[in-house]
């Protein structure tokens, strides 16, 4: 959520809003032993949740945002939380309805942690933001949000997705799936049937706490939940380990002057990894095959990662980008002859960067056409007077 707001009320969560939820105080009466697993109601690798509530917000549809809650329950590495209830919502929106929220912690209380943060808050229409546990690595990725409803509206002959959405969602039975993987990711399936037996699905994945149980509950918008019932079994989906399948690279230098070694200063780089996670590659764990610096032209550098999902050494995949290699004396420019006014009225021609037009020259007097996103412009003197700059070089 965005932040600047903690622990507010809010009447209504609008599409594109997001509000900071970290440590609210009003979990402190959702997150006793209560909604906690429960050994004594354990049965095999079944544990029935004892919920202190089974009706989550008013039945008319008044709670607003971020104002009822179900109980707060604790994931532990390896678990799936099954979250099952009749969803309601007032059909204004297509956010009214169901809500779910999965933190690091359980919420500042008497008996709770006072460092909790959200890995995320999903809703049921395809959104979602990232909370405090964005900050501590675990990065929320919108992109990981799959469904089937614009098939589903389709199939139906509707050819407006969200209304069909807001009527299917109306009455229908969800069952929420939250499963807490131990190579640390956390992955999302709600499955609603509607009332006439049409089912639409949302899927969410994103990377957590490998170790450290997660905390999830759900929260009303404009709706309510009935017949609640939550349940821990096994996590069905392992992963023990996922490949890196490709590598995505940024901020390479494009130029670079002969004689100068740093070919990869400022290079970052992202791993996607085959069960569809990425994370930000540490460029310490980048290795590279050089190129031939000793002479001027265009160069390919190749990159090398070679780690999965978990850190753990694996086959190398490859990506590259192109750097000129330069061997310029002096640099020139041509400039477009405009009329500029100085604000005290005195005339000049200054230069006008979309347009100018800036050469390397090289020790035999070449000329090469450099990228204007590669020089630097000064600003315009009172006088006239600027001054461009690439790679040290002045004009």
């Amino acid at each position: 959520m965005a932040a600047g707001v903690s622990a507010g009320f809010f009447a209504s969560c609008d599409e594109d809003d997001t509000f900071d939820i970290n440590s609210p105080d009003w979990l402190a009466s959702r997150v006793d032993s209560i909604a906690q697993s429960k050994n004594n109601n354990a049965s095999g690798d079944t544990t029935v949740i004892e919920l202190s509530n089974t009706t989550i917000g008013e039945t008319n549809n008044s709670s607003g945002w971020w104002t009822a809650f179900s109980d707060v329950v604790a994931i532990p590495s390896g678990k799936k939380l099954t979250f099952e209830f009749d969803n309601y919502g007032s059909g204004e929106n297509n956010w009214n309805n169901w809500n779910l929220a999965v933190a690091n912690a359980k919420a500042t209380s008497t008996t709770g942690d006072e460092n909790y943060k959200e890995y995320f808050v999903l809703r049921s229409d395809a959104y979602g933001w990232v909370g405090g546990m964005g900050d501590e690595g675990y990065a929320y990725e919108a992109a990981n949000i799959t469904t089937n409803y614009a098939e589903a509206a389709a199939a139906a002959g509707n050819d407006d997705q969200w209304t069909y959405f807001r009527s299917v969602m109306q009455g229908a039975h969800v069952v929420m799936e939250i499963q807490h993987v131990t190579a640390g990711y956390v992955y999302v399936t709600a499955t609603a049937t509607a009332t006439d037996g049409t089912v639409i699905w949302e899927k969410y994945h994103q990377t957590c706490s490998a170790s450290d149980d997660i905390f999830a509950f759900l929260a009303c918008d404009g709706s309510h939940f009935e017949n609640l019932k939550a349940v821990l079994t096994p996590a069905t989906i392992v992963i023990s380990e996922s490949n890196p399948a490709r590598l995505e690279l940024s901020n390479y230098p494009a130029f670079l002057t002969l004689g100068d070694s740093a070919f990869h200063e400022g290079i970052a780089a992202k791993v996607y990894f085959e069960d569809g996670t990425s994370t930000e590659a540490d460029t310490l764990d980048l290795s590279y095959i050089a190129p031939d610096l000793s002479t001027t032209g265009a160069k390919t550098v190749t990159v090398i990662y070679n780690k999965t999902s978990r850190g753990n050494f694996c086959s190398p995949i490859y990506a590259s980008y192109q750097i000129s290699v330069t061997d310029f004396k002096k640099i020139a420019a041509v400039v477009s002859d405009y009329t500029y006014w100085f604000a005290d009225g005195v005339q000049s021609v200054p230069f006008v960067t979309s347009t100018a037009k800036v050469y390397g020259i090289g020790s035999e007097g070449d000329s090469t056409l450099v990228d204007n996103a590669n020089v630097t412009f000064s600003d315009v003197a009172a006088d006239g007077s600027y001054t461009i700059t690439y790679q040290g070089l002045s004009c």
